[in-house]
């Protein structure tokens, strides 16, 4: 019996389920994703990584480092940001630092909006390809000026700048013996080596 090419029917891709915010923060107050934590990003809904060392020193170190050029009142971890009108139906984005153009508190009732934040920081062990893609993509959507992507396991910073049209212009490889300062303050140089744990 001979079968053809023709004769065999398209394998359809199944369709992934595709989630709004309302629908996200629905299924929070009822309860279903008690003791687990979702990040929504262009409708789809990704479980976040636990904290391993490397990554929970990095943000420890940034954060130190940051509220003491912008003050700690500036400085904003583990939080919601809200991405641009368009993307905000379907996106919330959590990144790991972010620093505010105004003191925290006075953002408490809602969460920052993007020409709020003056340089939003990812750090990254198995997340860096979707934080170099999609959320590069969502952040330079929303205008972000300053996006740093640390990645832990390469041992090097990625910073995105000049947002255009949905995408970085401007994306620069900083190594783990170099230094980069962020925008809102360039006189204030950021050892990447200051953000990863020795090898040993």
């Amino acid at each position: 019996m001979q079968i053809f090419v023709d004769d065999i029917p398209e394998i359809e891709t199944p369709r992934r389920a595709t989630w709004t915010r309302a629908e996200l923060e629905r299924i929070e107050e009822l309860g279903i994703l008690e003791d687990r934590e979702y990040e929504l990003i262009d409708g789809e809904l990704f479980e976040k990584m636990g904290k391993n060392p490397p990554h929970a020193i990095a943000v420890h170190e940034i954060v130190a480092w940051l509220s003491e050029v912008f003050g700690y009142t500036f400085v904003n971890h583990d939080s919601i940001a809200e991405p641009s009108i368009p993307d905000a139906a379907i996106s919330r984005p959590e990144p790991d630092v972010f620093v505010l153009t105004r003191p925290v508190r006075d953002v408490r009732t809602r969460h920052p909006r993007p020409t709020e934040i003056r340089l939003l920081i990812e750090v990254s062990n198995s997340t860096v390809k979707q934080d170099l893609g999609q959320k590069a993509a969502l952040y330079a959507r929303a205008e972000i000026q300053d996006y740093w992507v640390l990645d832990t396991k390469r041992r090097r910073m990625v910073v995105h700048r000049d947002p255009e049209d949905g995408q970085y212009r401007t994306r620069l490889v900083v190594e783990e013996h170099e230094s980069i300062a962020p925008l809102a303050a360039p006189d204030k140089l950021f050892p990447v080596a200051h953000a990863l744990l020795p090898i040993e």
